[in-house]
């Protein structure tokens, strides 16, 4: 079972749908509205309706209604206060949305423990910054595991739509 936070129009959601196989599930968070919109199309077209499972709420630490910052499909909406870094043309568009703690969620459907990983991206980025052999090491592990991926889901979305590169 894989738990896709923040799923946006799907990408990812849709890569670890196809790479769990037949008898994996997704549970793909995205309470943006037009975001989750695009993303339930997406999961439609691409026949994966049976393992993922499209969920429009937000994932926080405490279950409540809060307010959300949407900006489009772009990726920078986000709970709590406009994203400070969002290169949207427009400003973003408060609503309220639910939010769920992912252990809340999945005792509520009798799903399994979550095991997450969590990194402090700006303490390892001044590690990188402060050991350039550690940099250079984490960089070239992140982006050969970026390019297997991306690799792999571009083949996989050509086989969807039976393209054939000319």
């Amino acid at each position: 079972m894989c738990r896709s936070v923040g799923a946006q129009v799907g990408i990812a959601g849709l890569a670890l749908a196809r790479w769990a196989g037949a008898a994996g599930r997704v549970i793909a968070f995205e309470p943006n509205p037009p975001a989750a919109d695009v993303l339930a199309d997406h999961v439609r077209r691409n026949r994966l309706a049976d393992r993922v499972t499209v969920v429009r709420e937000a994932v926080g630490s405490v279950s409540a209604e809060q307010p959300f910052y949407a900006t489009g499909l772009e990726g920078f909406s986000r709970v709590g206060a406009p994203n400070p870094d969002s290169p949207a043309p427009t400003a973003p568009r408060r609503i309220t949305v639910p939010v769920t703690t992912l252990d809340a969620f999945c005792d509520a459907r009798g799903i399994e423990p979550v095991t997450a990983l969590e990194f402090n991206g700006a303490c390892l980025r001044q590690q990188c910054d402060d050991d350039p052999v550690l940099g250079y090491d984490v960089m070239k592990r992140v982006a050969q595991t970026i390019i297997a991926r991306l690799q792999a889901t571009r083949l996989q979305f050509m086989d969807y739509a039976d393209y054939a590169p000319r």
